[in-house]
């Protein structure tokens, strides 16, 4: 694209041989660029309205990083320290189609008309002068659907009654615009609204201007200019449940995007999570929930789903009922074998218990209780037999 060629507006004599000539702006490069005529130093840039002021690089030329304004007229003044110098341009310059006025109708595709360098004028939208308030208002742009980028603006109050607005939008793959194909009208006819197509097959930033026409009154432009990848409108997931009384498995996919990415998703429990899937313990019999997406990597999210409510069933056997009642069963089981073991052993037959001692006179009456009889030291004397079948004791004699 060719490079802007300005009127200089000069603060001092320019002279026979000024320190530098042939101001100019790259609105492509967003590069200010200057032809140098003699030895200088301090050489410096600076833009009003905004007042942002940087020093030239190499003395010959300052980059701007932000998007330069196509609607909003803008001095960039460049002053000289030695020799004292200083000149000045307007970008984009008022009343003259130093934006769009050289592009020019060269192929109508899928409904929108792709404009660049050829014969047939499509129409001037760079700045006018004349009120503000007569352009369009609230230009706001958004991504939808992965493919549609989606503008909005309203009718300004000090526009004519005649007025009429068309947009256009950047094409970042060549230097031209492409007038929206698929305007929305208000009841009374004027353009408030406009869809373009293929937005996944533009990188980098949406650049979108709006003109204005009418009989009554100039009709300033009005832009919007912003990253694509923070404008898109995340769809809202599709949330499915499973749950009972005591569990609730709930699952989604995640959103399509016309630039990727990593998702965090909110659901209205108030509980962030970064997986397609969350498990609510004790739902109850039926829960309501609602779910919205969120990029990690830029500004984009999707609306909050509307409230869905899951009913739930009776509470499940789980997986840990089966394993409890195999263990009651092992725990009875072993209880049996120890009192079996212990009637029946084997030890009982190989070392029987020791018996215990019985009563020497059972089924007798007894005077006093049985009481251990201790040995005592009393002399006793032999018993004889003396006769056959005669038997004698010695008593002790204590």
């Amino acid at each position: 694209m060719a490079l802007l060629w300005l009127p200089l507006f000069l603060a001092s004599a320019q002279g026979p041989n000024p320190p530098i000539k042939n101001l100019r702006m790259d609105p492509e490069s967003r590069r200010l660029t200057w032809e140098v005529g003699a030895n200088v130093s301090g050489v410096a840039c600076e833009t009003s309205p905004g007042g942002h002021y940087q020093t030239a690089t190499e003395n010959k030329y300052c980059s701007y990083e932000e998007l330069l304004p196509r609607c909003e007229v803008t001095n960039y003044t460049v002053s000289v320290e030695q020799p004292p110098f200083s000149a000045s341009i307007l970008f984009p310059e008022p009343g003259q189609g130093c934006i769009i006025l050289l592009a020019f109708v060269t192929n109508i595709h899928k409904n929108e008309l792709s404009v660049g360098p050829g014969s047939a004028p499509l129409g001037d939208v760079a700045p006018r002068a004349g009120d503000p308030a007569a352009g369009a208002s609230g230009l706001r742009c958004r991504v939808q659907d992965a493919v549609f980028l989606t503008c909005t603006w309203a009718v300004g109050g000090a526009a004519p009654a005649d007025v009429q607005f068309r947009a256009f939008r950047r094409d970042p793959r060549s230097e031209s615009f492409r007038e929206c194909g698929h305007y929305v009208t208000s009841p009374g006819g004027v353009n408030t609204g406009c869809r373009f197509r293929g937005v996944s097959r533009d990188p980098g930033v949406a650049i979108v201007l709006v003109n204005g026409t009418g009989r009554g009154a100039a009709v300033p432009c009005a832009e919007f200019a912003a990253p694509l990848g923070d404008i898109e409108d995340l769809a809202t997931p599709n949330l499915t449940a499973t749950c009972n009384a005591s569990l609730s498995a709930m699952r989604w996919a995640a959103p399509a995007s016309a630039f990727g990415g990593d998702f965090e998703y909110e659901l209205r429990i108030r509980r962030k999570v970064r997986t397609c899937s969350f498990q609510l313990p004790n739902p109850g019999s039926s829960f309501t929930v609602r779910i919205k997406a969120k990029s990690l990597s830029r500004d984009a999210q999707s609306a909050w789903s509307v409230a869905q409510r899951f009913g739930c069933g009776p509470a499940a056997r789980g997986w840990w009922a089966p394993a409890t009642a195999a263990a009651a069963a092992a725990l009875a089981a072993a209880l049996a074998t120890l009192l079996l073991c212990r009637r029946f052993s084997p030890l009982r037959r190989v070392c029987p218990p020791i018996p215990r001692v019985r009563d020497p006179a059972p089924g007798q009456a007894r005077a006093g209780p049985l009481v251990p009889w201790e040995a005592e030291d009393c002399a006793v004397a032999e018993v004889q037999e003396l006769e056959p079948g005669g038997s004698g004791r010695a008593a002790p004699s204590c």
